[in-house]
């Protein structure tokens, strides 16, 4: 069963992205944050095998949150969620310790889901 988290402001977009989610039956959303020093907190005792980030949050936006997890957890696949999928932003994530950033869109909605899929082949959990 592969763990995932996800961490956006919007409710909205989080319960869209856990029915996504839930469509496969291996996988399950571990628990969900709406903000960066939240989703630290939770990423301390619930390390999830992936981590789903929004990058424009209250508090502390994902890059920061990503740069902090990534320690807590290193093993976890942190994925960036957001409407300012720049390359400069894909650079500065990636310095962070994310693996890959997605917008939020129809294709990144895709292109997430296809992601995770990845990640949990090599862990013998696949889709």
């Amino acid at each position: 069963m592969i763990r995932i988290a996800i961490v956006d402001d919007n409710a909205q977009v989080r319960a869209a992205l856990r029915r996504c989610l839930g469509l496969n039956k291996d996988w399950v959303v571990s628990w969900e944050a709406e903000n960066g020093r939240t989703a630290i907190e939770n990423a301390r005792g619930a390390k999830p095998d992936v981590l789903l980030l929004d990058y424009g949050m209250p508090e502390m936006n994902g890059v920061e949150a990503a740069r902090q997890i990534s320690n807590i957890a290193p093993k976890c696949a942190i994925l960036l969620f957001t409407m300012f999928a720049t390359p400069q932003l894909a650079d500065l994530a990636r310095a962070a310790g994310v693996r890959a950033v997605f917008s939020k869109d129809v294709n990144g909605v895709s292109e997430l889901v296809e992601a995770i899929t990845a990640i949990a082949a090599p862990m013998g959990k696949m889709a």
